[in-house]
């Protein structure tokens, strides 16, 4: 069964590609942990059976289709973060992928939709979301594979550089 969450920390958790892989393990987890939880991903369908899925075992969980390359469509899905649960306790930039292609057999443009998804994403995200945990005092980030948490105030000659450099 759906246990709550003892810790204000997971509360509400918003989780970037959440509709298959370590996003959606992430999703489960934090449903199971009792936070309310939104999901969101490209694939509307495949979100939307995962929020169903997590649903049917009493989970808080809300699902939208969101590109995060779109930075018009973060904001959209960050408001309605807010509208649903009031605040956003946990990001998790899980939204990302990685061309599987040998390095000489990548285009240009195959390297700049991989960056504007893996880099420029996480970015449109984390900058929707840092004014809401700001004012909330309170809040945590992550990105798979790289920092677990981070912090709400990042020196600005290092947030580029760290994106810029991350795995």
């Amino acid at each position: 069964g759906v246990q709550t969450c003892a810790l204000p920390i997971c509360r509400t958790a918003l989780v970037t590609g959440g509709s298959r892989g370590i996003g959606r393990m992430i999703a489960e987890g934090f449903a199971e942990a009792g936070a309310k939880l939104l999901i969101c991903a490209r694939d509307r369908s495949a979100c939307q059976a995962v929020a169903d899925e997590l649903r049917a075992r009493g989970a808080n969980c809300h699902a939208r289709r969101c590109d995060i390359t779109n930075a018009e469509e973060v904001h959209e899905l960050v408001a309605f973060a807010y509208r649903t649960f009031g605040r956003i306790d946990v990001l998790v930039n899980n939204a990302g992928y990685g061309d599987l292609s040998l390095f000489e057999e990548s285009t240009a443009d195959d390297v700049r939709a991989q960056y504007d998804t893996n880099v420029f994403g996480l970015m449109h995200v984390t900058r929707a979301v840092l004014p809401g945990m700001r004012a909330q005092r309170s809040g945590r980030r992550s990105r798979p594979g790289c920092t677990p948490c981070g912090r709400t105030r990042s020196r600005r000659s290092r947030a580029c550089r760290r994106a810029s450099r991350a795995p």
